[in-house]
């Protein structure tokens, strides 16, 4: 065998014991590696000594010394999770009911998705159409923090805990009790031992007393006998030997018995000394017990303190445990949106209105900080149509909350509103800034009665017309006290719990007649109301009954000679019945009258109102067999100045039958009548619909509606409607239409045929 060959066969049977063969390849650790890799090094090392520095950049050099490429930033970041839904809609229709807002024909694009990005949980959502006549432009995106999720998963977290610290306290504690347990039974036995060990050393003190007495005794006889007589002594030597024989073997029995009873005692002291260790040990576990006891409980108020208020304490806790900045950032971050966003700060403030922008609240300790700003749609109705429906408005809102302690919270907002005075000014339209500041405070006292109050202050101007800061009758000649009154509002109401049932609320609101609010540009202004409201709950909350009393006047402050008065009460009753067969009734009367003291006896005013509505639901089920019924009428009385009467009543129902899980039929109808006759308000309207529900998820729909008015006018149509799951992930509905329109909102004689196709996809 060639030198060559053996070095061969040796590095074979090397790389046999140190490697593993896989796949036809010699695979060798990582160890085994380096040391070739670095043998390999060492031999060049002669070459490169002039160079030392090159090792750390040799291709050669071992794998700890090269940069990993797996390790980049890029292959750090985490991939996110996400469940999605995407929804494809196509509409057409030969003609369009002029009273749909949606065009003729349009492909609309919706989707939601739930989103996981280092540990931040994000909701999309987006919308986009292909229509241009709609009352907003309602394309848009939304991407909002899903706070909700990321606390519940902390507090979901904390729950765990607390429920392993109960467990954990509970098996302590039943530990505890089996050591106490043990340990009375150690010293109710060492008790008896005790008493039995004294015992016998009583019994071995009396017979040790006793065989020497015996003994004394025996002696003393003996000693008598040999003085009275030695050869009677000499003559009974062999009876004396026999007697001493029996003698010393009657001491042996007694030496054995006074050793046993040593011995006993002995063993008995043993057990009592063994007792005794045992008990140290578990008087030691029963120290052991308190203190991990005395620790469980505090985790277990630890937790329990947590839960009491997650969004306060998550923050504090995430930090306390050495969790990253990103995630204790994230539990501050009670909401943040950007996209189209709806904020809600405060009636006074920034409600109701569509922001294309951002909003994002955080929450620090007892202190919540609030900050929107983007642009708004211009809701004016003097310049709105279909198609003007642009962001245009800047608007900037802020708002601080601070909570004092568990019974009182105290809230400050603001906003500024302005429109483009430029680009306004070439549109010939107004321009207006708005800016609004107030504070609101919710206090429950003792949790005596609940007070809720609010008071802001308005700045209004108009930017390009001449007339500037004039927004109501006698708005240049007032007084400076009268001017603040004027441009201000207030809300305060007063919330009692008289007895668990029977609540009484108070309140009394006032909008002064220059109070501008662009952030709520639908809120009423210039009225005071005042109204007082009991609530009376029986029979375990299954009949609440309800009153209010209402006074409304318009002109708070006599700007105006002309001032209009409302005032009415309410009755309002309903029930919710446990008993599930029993039928829910509701029903409520609101009687109503306005006057006015204009000085011209024509525009005098002396009205009377009157509402009265009355519903029925009921359900019934049985088997496979379920009933729905819903019924609801109302009447709606008018009467001007005791001379003319208006009146409208209207009656509804619904009802649905389902048998099993795959059938479903329903039926309705809707009638209303006026006084006087109007015909082209009086209406009768029917509807049945059926539905059906395959094995394998496909849902069919039939839908058919007929109208006809008092004046001959109607309209008749149908729908069907297919849904067909397509996999697990898609999901394809279809819905084809037919209408018939006669005589109705200035329509002669025309059908429409529609259809819809939709496509529904779950990632």
């Amino acid at each position: 065998m060639s030198y060559s060959l053996h070095i061969k066969l040796t590095f074979l049977v090397f790389c046999f014991y140190n490697g593993f063969f896989l796949k036809g390849q010699i695979i060798f650790p990582d160890t085994i590696k380096q040391n070739i890799k670095h043998a390999i090094v060492k031999s060049s090392f002669v070459d490169s000594i002039k160079k030392p520095h090159d090792l750390l950049y040799d291709k050669r050099q071992p794998d700890s010394l090269k940069k990993d490429s797996s390790h980049s930033l890029i292959s750090r970041i985490p991939k996110p999770t996400y469940q999605a839904r995407l929804g494809i809609e196509g509409y057409h229709t030969s003609f369009q009911n002029p009273r749909v807002l949606s065009e003729p024909q349009y492909l609309r694009i919706n989707g939601n998705a739930s989103v996981t990005w280092f540990r931040m949980p994000l909701l999309v959502d987006f919308y986009h159409t292909s229509e241009n006549q709609t009352i907003y432009n309602s394309n848009y995106i939304k991407i909002r923090f899903d706070y909700e999720t990321y606390i519940n998963g902390i507090k979901q977290g904390w729950q765990k805990r607390w429920q392993e610290s109960t467990s954990k306290l509970n098996a302590d504690q039943l530990q505890k009790q089996q050591t106490d347990k043990a340990q009375a039974a150690l010293e109710k036995q060492k008790g008896e031992l005790s008493e039995k060990q004294e015992k016998l050393n009583k019994n071995l003190e009396e017979k040790m007393k006793s065989y020497q007495n015996q003994y004394a005794l025996k002696a003393d006889s003996l000693l008598y006998n040999y003085k009275d007589s030695f050869k009677e002594s000499w003559n009974s030597q062999q009876d004396s030997a026999k007697n001493k024989f029996r003698n010393k073997e009657q001491q042996q029995k007694d030496s054995a018995n006074l050793e046993r009873l040593r011995q006993d005692s002995q063993r008995i002291a043993e057990r009592i000394q063994e007792i005794e260790r045992k008990q140290q040990e578990y008087k030691e576990k029963r120290q052991q017990y308190d203190s991990i006891i005395t620790a469980d409980s505090a985790k277990l108020v630890y937790y329990q303190k947590l839960l009491e208020d997650p969004q306060g304490n998550a923050g504090a806790w995430l930090k306390e445990k050495g969790f990253s900045k990103q995630l204790v950032a994230f539990s501050y971050l009670k909401d943040f949106q950007i996209g189209v966003v709806n904020p809600l700060i405060h009636n006074y403030s920034i409600s109701g209105i569509g922001i294309k922008g951002f909003t994002t609240a955080v929450k620090v300790g007892r202190s919540e900080w609030n900050l929107t700003g983007g642009k708004a749609i211009v809701s004016d109705l003097n310049y709105y149509n279909r198609t003007n429906s642009k962001y245009e408005r800047f608007i900037l809102a802020a708002s601080y909350k601070y909570r004092i302690n568990k019974n009182m919270e105290v809230l400050f907002f603001a906003h500024h509103a302005k429109d483009p005075e430029n680009k306004f000014t070439k549109e010939n339209r107004t321009a207006f800034r708005n800016s609004n500041y107030g504070m609101q405070i919710i206090a429950n006292p003792k949790n005596l009665v609940l007070i809720d109050a609010s008071a802001a202050s308005s700045h209004y101007q108009s930017l390009n017309t001449a007339i500037r800061n004039v927004s109501y009758p006698g708005g240049g000649s007032l007084s400076v006290f009268d001017y603040k009154i004027a441009r201000s509002a207030y809300m305060i109401r007063l919330e009692k719990a008289v007895t668990k049932w029977l609540s009484l609320e108070v309140s009394d609101h006032y909008v002064g007649p220059g109070f501008k609010n662009l952030g709520n540009p639908f809120m009423r202004t210039n009225f005071r109301e005042q109204k007082i409201k009991s609530k009376l709950s029986l029979f375990q909350d299954q009949l609440s009954i309800t009153a209010f009393y209402k006074s409304l006047r318009d002109n708070p402050i006599g700007l105006s000679e002309i001032t209009n008065r409302t005032s009415g009460y309410g009755l309002s009753l309903q029930t919710r019945f446990k008993n599930k067969k029993l039928p829910n009734l509701n029903a409520s009367v609101s009687p109503y009258e306005q006057g006015n003291n204009h000085p011209d006896s024509l525009f005098r005013v002396n009205s009377k109102f009157s509402i009265m509505t009355a519903g029925l639901t009921w359900r019934m089920s049985k088997a496979r067999f379920k009933y729905f019924l819903l019924i609801y009428g109302s009447q709606s009385e008018m009467r001007f100045n005791d001379t003319f009467m208006a009146k409208v009543q209207t009656l509804s129902f619904n009802q649905d039958f389902v048998f099993g899980k795959h059938l479903t039929f329903g039926a309705g109808g809707n009638f209303v009548r006026t006084y006087p006759a109007i015909d082209s308000t009086q209406v009768n309207i029917w509807q049945a619909r059926m539905g059906y529900l395959t094995n394998k998820g496909a849902n069919l729909m039939l839908n058919a509606q007929y109208a006809q008015y008092l004046n001959g006018a109607f309209r008749k149509g149908a729908a069907l409607s297919v849904a067909v799951p397509v996999g697990k992930r898609y999901r394809l509905v279809a819905k084809a239409g037919y209408d018939h329109y006669y005589r109705l909102w200035g329509i002669g004689d025309q059908k429409a045929f529609s259809g819809l196709v939709r496509m529904e996809i779950r990632i």
